[in-house]
């Protein structure tokens, strides 16, 4: 059986709106005239010229009096003509009636339609302003906006929101490009530099010339790792956390310390711990590896000799993670770029790939909570702050 294909229009919402508008406009137009229809039918009834009781006064004592009234022919023929002529001009009036009253419906049910047609039209036109912006977006041009105006109604509301997904979404391909051309730029040195000394080892040399070469190739094949594990950590961080479980900073904060121990004694730093109960809801995962990231960098930066200081306590409705070290301390044009991705302060000695910060805020945000670093007398103090629970 052949299936009966509509026109691509009778499938659109202005189309459906329309018709919807016109059936109950029709709908209610029959209702109205079948009622008066059927009041005239009924009103039509019985002959006019059969007898009627009426009422009439008195003249002698003014009192009113009901009476047969019926009007008398000459001959009976006469009656029955009469009443032939009354019945037909009745039932021309109900054809009349009905003629007209088709014909007003149809007019109405058309002039519905088309009203319907005109103010649906008018109704969608934001939607047809969304889908043009949304046909005509790329992964490469995502400036483009909407910008409804006009009174905020639920299009206006649904423009705007469209509005404000683009804009997370320009940000985010934004970061995802940034991230992606440092990320090769970082990579890219190591790699030079090992191909450089490999290829220098291979083309012959003294036997202390290969070892150097060899022990170079190596530094730079492990800053390699070091970056593919953090940027490994960021692609993580990005990932929606499983903040359910119920934790103390304090025994995380314990474990960390625990773990940075030996790699401090190496550089005669020692790792002070001041901690109190402080209950949060996180994910432990997460939130020690932001922990590890701001104490591995404090121990790596700190002078020989100098204490790291891993405090956990609340703070104005806060729960709170900081370290704070003796280390150079940062200026305030570094402060404001330290958890940029990628960032490594100038000045300094290189260390590290400029990820461990980054992934730092990235969690902390994710929990619903930020990082901060802020200068102290001898150094600087990195800060997570939580929710408290």
């Amino acid at each position: 059986m052949r299936q009966i294909s509509l026109p691509a229009f009778s499938e659109t919402i202005r189309f459906r709106l329309s018709l919807a508008i016109a059936v109950v406009v029709f709908t209610l137009g029959s209702l109205v005239i079948g009622g008066l229809y059927f009041w005239e039918q009924s009103t039509l009834v019985e002959p006019v010229l059969m007898a009627r009781t009426v009422v009439i006064r008195d003249l002698t004592t003014g009192d009113l009096i009901e009476t047969e009234f019926e009007l008398i022919f000459p001959e009976e023929s006469q009656r029955v003509e009469m009443e032939k002529l009354e019945l037909e001009a009745y039932r021309r009036a109900l054809r009349s009636l009905r003629t007209s009253s088709s014909i007003a419906l149809s007019v109405l049910f058309v002039g519905s339609f088309g009203a319907g047609w005109f103010l649906s039209g008018w109704a969608l036109a934001p939607v047809r302003r969304i889908t043009g912006v949304a046909n005509g977006i790329t992964a490469s041009d995502l400036g483009r906006r909407i910008g409804l105006t006009g009174p905020r109604d639920e299009l206006r509301d649904m423009g705007d929101t469209f509005d404000s997904m683009l804009d997370r979404l320009e940000m985010a391909f934004d970061d995802q490009r940034r991230f992606v051309a440092e990320a090769s730029h970082e990579l890219r040195n190591p790699l030079a530099v090992a191909r450089t000394n490999l290829e220098l080892a291979l083309n012959g040399g003294s036997e202390q010339e290969v070892r150097d070469a060899a022990r170079i190739a190596h530094d730079a094949t492990q800053r390699m790792s070091e970056l593919v594990d953090q940027m490994l950590d960021e692609a993580r961080a990005a990932l929606p956390v499983n903040a359910t479980e119920h934790l103390d900073l304090s025994d995380l904060a314990e474990i960390v310390a625990a773990d940075h121990r030996a790699a401090a004694r190496k550089r005669n730093v020692a790792i002070a711990v001041e901690t109190e109960p402080t209950p949060v809801i996180g994910d432990r995962l997460a939130l020690r590896r932001a922990a590890n990231n701001l104490l591995s960098n404090a121990v790596r930066l700190a002078p020989e000799g100098s204490q790291i200081t891993l405090a956990v306590n609340r703070q104005g409705g806060k729960a709170t993670l900081s370290v704070t070290d003796e280390g150079p301390g940062l200026s305030a044009e570094d402060r404001s770029h330290v958890f940029d991705q990628f960032w490594q302060g100038s000045g300094q000695e290189h260390h590290g790939v400029g990820l461990g910060l980054a992934i730092v805020r990235r969690i902390a945000e994710r929990h619903g909570g930020g990082a901060s670093v802020e200068a102290v007398d001898t150094g600087s103090r990195f800060t997570i702050s939580l929710p408290s629970q």
